[in-house]
């Protein structure tokens, strides 16, 4: 069988459309929600200038009559004037909602009804196209929870964007989640410091969902692992990637996740033939080897080493003063015989400066492949993995590298899984966790 991997332009792999596109958040999240829900709520980071262009373009382009009003001087008298404009696609911006407290706790009250009754589809009294929308700039003191307890309006009518930077936004989640999903109150500290998403160190087999929380001891899979110093963190993307790994080998459905890409299914299924935490076998004997975070050797001979990323920024640089006895001694020889790196950037420097992604690439031969996971919105890490192949890897090479987005491969490898229980892990408690931040 033809393995579909060394064909670049695969469908499952990134490019720069693709990047392009999801770069493009808030033009998604209006193409995606207006004219179908009537709250749309952005979080206010700082950006809004940004954001009130980009939305005077769009609503331009889309025929919006745009209204602006603030939750300061805002009555609801002012809402329901809005009927009588009924017949208008109108785009209303409302923001500072949340100072509407001034106007006493009984005309607030009546103000979030009035914006909620005018965004009732059923509500015959008020007339709203049922393509207009209310569109909130929201801060930290938006009045969500005010708003949810007026109508079942909000509910079914709300839509959300936030336009925080991707890590923010993760750590912020994670907090939640200690606090909400596993119920631990404690945090744990880096020199003396709180963080909301690091668990206390005695708490750490939290970080790893139910399916593989309850084998961490018993599994010849996992017993074995060496463990990052930060695998305390929720956000660890070593424990992201055998959250997301070893379901698959439990439930012995890694087929499942090989046929995305057209791969033969794994030689065996013990520890030799698939593992985490795989030291590098080109690499010889010594201190600090290469290590991937899966690797798995497949029946017709190909190797898979994998690479999970998550909030981690780009990889980095090595210091100059440990590094170079070992790039004499292993690397540079290994760089020099390598026909996947293009000879201009075959030099000690370009090696130090990118250090951590060129040691990964060493290890693409004729038999083995590098497959690196990215989230969808750490831009920085996909615009990185994308120069590494388009300039650093020749041709072939390019055949060897195979970068794609964790939420695309998670997707697709539920309409392939056949065991339901796997199913709804991926659908709720891995999505629940990595990825609706």
């Amino acid at each position: 069988m033809e393995n579909t991997l060394l064909k670049v332009g695969h469908p499952m792999t990134d490019d720069a459309a693709k990047l392009d596109q999801d770069k493009k958040g808030f033009l998604n999240f209006l193409t995606q929600h207006l004219g179908r829900k009537k709250l749309l709520v952005v979080r206010d980071t700082g950006n809004e200038e940004r954001i009130l262009a980009e939305l005077k373009d769009y609503a331009k382009k889309e025929n919006y009559t745009l209204l602006f009003l603030n939750g300061a001087q805002i009555t609801a008298k002012d809402v329901r004037e809005l009927s009588e404009r009924g017949a208008e696609k109108l785009l209303v911006v409302l923001e500072n909602l949340s100072k509407a407290e001034h106007l006493g706790v009984i005309e607030e009250a009546s103000l979030f009804r009035a914006i909620l009754d005018l965004s009732d589809p059923g509500n015959d009294e008020y007339l709203f196209r049922e393509d207009s929308a209310f569109l909130f700039l929201a801060e930290d003191d938006f009045p969500s929870t005010k708003l949810s307890t007026v109508s079942l309006t909000w509910a079914y009518e709300s839509a959300f964007y936030d336009d925080r930077a991707f890590r923010e936004k993760v750590l912020s989640h994670m907090e939640r989640y200690r606090e909400k999903v596993l119920r631990i109150r404690e945090v744990g500290d880096v020199r003396g410091k709180a963080y909301g998403h690091i668990l206390p160190e005695k708490n750490y087999h939290e970080n790893f969902l139910p399916l593989v929380r309850e084998d961490l001891i018993t599994s010849p899979y996992l017993s074995g692992i060496h463990w990052h110093r930060f695998s305390h963190h929720l956000n660890s993307s070593q424990v992201l990637g055998v959250n997301f790994f070893y379901p698959l080998l439990k439930k012995g459905e890694l087929k499942s996740f090989l046929d995305l890409f057209s791969l033969e299914d794994a030689k065996a299924y013990d520890p030799l033939h698939l593992s985490f935490s795989k030291l590098s076998p080109v690499e010889p004997s010594g201190r600090r080897k290469s290590c991937f975070d899966f690797y798995m050797e497949l029946q017709d001979g190909e190797e898979l080493y994998v690479l999970s990323n998550y909030t981690d920024g780009c990889f980095g640089r090595a210091e100059k003063e440990s590094f170079l006895e070992k790039y004499t001694a292993v690397y540079g020889p290994l760089l020099s015989a390598s026909d996947m790196i293009e000879e201009s950037f075959k030099n000690e420097a370009f090696f130090l400066e990118e250090y951590r992604y060129m040691r990964s690439l060493l290890h693409l031969q004729e038999k083995s492949r590098l497959l690196v996971l990215l989230p969808r919105e750490n831009f920085q890490l996909r615009e990185k993995a994308l120069y590494f192949r388009d300039h650093v890897l020749t041709e072939k090479g390019r055949e060897h590298f195979y970068p794609v987005v964790w939420e695309e491969v998670i997707d697709s490898l539920l309409n392939q899984l056949s065991n339901p229980e796997l199913s709804r892990y991926y659908e709720t408690e891995l999505k629940d966790k990595y990825f609706r931040y």
